[in-house]
C-alpha cells in the first residue's frame, strides 16, 4: 500500500495549485502581451536590416558606374534605380503579406476558432463586451488586410476598397493590377505605410491587452469568457 504524503506536503500543494489555477485564468493576458515585442522584432528586421540593404545596393552600382565613366549615361542609371526599386518593392509586398499572416496567427493564438478579424471582434464583444471596432487602429487594420490580398490576388474587390480608401498606394488608374502584383510597380508600399501598418497591429494588441487586464481586475474569470468556457457578463466599454 502506498505511503500517505506529509502533511505539510499536502498544504504546500494547495498553493500551487491555486497558483496553476490563476495562471490559466490569466494565460491569455500575459500571451497577449506578448504579441507587440515579437512585432517589434519583426519590425526591426524588416525596416532596420532587409529593407535598407536596397539603398546601400543601389549607391554601390552608382559608384561603380561613376568609377566606369557611365555616371553622364542617364539609361544606365535608370536601369540600375528601375532594378533595385523593383527588387524593394517585391520584399515590402512580401513584408506587407508576411505582417498581415503574423497578425492572422496571433489571433488564432488567442481564439483558435476565429476565422477573420472581423469575426475575431465579433467573439470579443459577445464575450468581453469589448468592442474592437471601436479603436482607432480598426481603419489601419482593414487597410493592411486588403494590401495582403491586393499583393495576392491583384484583382477584385479589395484592390477596388484599398484603391478608394488609400489612393495614394496606387501609381496608375487601371482598376486591377498585373499578377501578380508582388511585382507590379502600380501598387507601391512605402516604408511609411509599413510603419503605418506595423503600429495598427501594435496597437491593436496593446489596447486589448489593457482592457482585459483593467476588466481582469474586477472580473477574474474574464480570460475564460474571452476562450468561450465562461458565458458573458454583460457588455464593457
Amino acid at each position: 500500500m502506498a505511503s500517505k504524503p506529509p502533511p505539510n506536503a499536502v498544504r504546500e500543494s494547495q498553493p500551487l495549485a491555486q497558483d496553476l489555477q490563476d495562471a490559466v485564468r490569466v494565460l491569455p493576458v500575459l500571451q497577449i502581451g506578448d504579441f507587440p515585442l515579437r512585432l517589434e522584432e519583426y519590425r526591426a528586421a524588416a525596416l532596420g536590416i532587409v529593407l535598407p540593404v536596397f539603398q546601400r545596393l543601389y549607391d554601390e552600382r552608382i559608384e561603380e558606374l561613376d568609377g566606369s565613366g557611365l555616371a553622364a549615361d542617364a539609361d544606365a542609371r535608370l536601369h540600375v534605380h528601375d532594378t533595385i526599386e523593383s527588387a524593394e518593392q517585391t520584399t515590402a509586398k512580401a513584408i506587407v503579406v508576411g505582417l498581415h499572416h503574423m497578425f492572422e496567427q496571433q489571433r488564432k493564438e488567442v481564439l483558435k476558432e476565429s476565422r477573420s478579424l472581423h469575426h475575431f471582434q465579433k467573439l470579443l464583444k459577445e464575450r468581453t463586451g469589448l468592442d474592437a471596432r471601436t479603436w482607432p487602429c480598426d481603419k489601419q487594420l482593414e487597410d493592411l488586410r486588403c494590401a495582403a490580398n491586393v499583393v495576392k490576388h491583384a484583382s477584385g474587390r479589395d484592390v477596388r476598397t484599398l484603391r478608394k480608401r488609400r489612393p495614394g498606394l496606387f501609381r496608375f488608374e487601371d482598376d486591377d493590377l498585373v499578377f501578380p502584383a508582388l511585382t507590379d510597380m502600380g501598387f507601391y508600399v512605402s516604408e511609411e505605410d509599413l510603419g503605418y501598418w506595423f503600429d495598427a497591429v501594435k496597437a491593436f494588441w496593446t489596447t486589448l491587452h489593457e482592457r482585459l487586464a483593467r476588466l481582469a481586475r474586477h472580473d477574474p474569470e474574464i480570460c475564460l469568457r474571452l476562450e468561450g468556457n465562461l458565458p458573458p457578463n454583460g457588455d464593457r466599454d
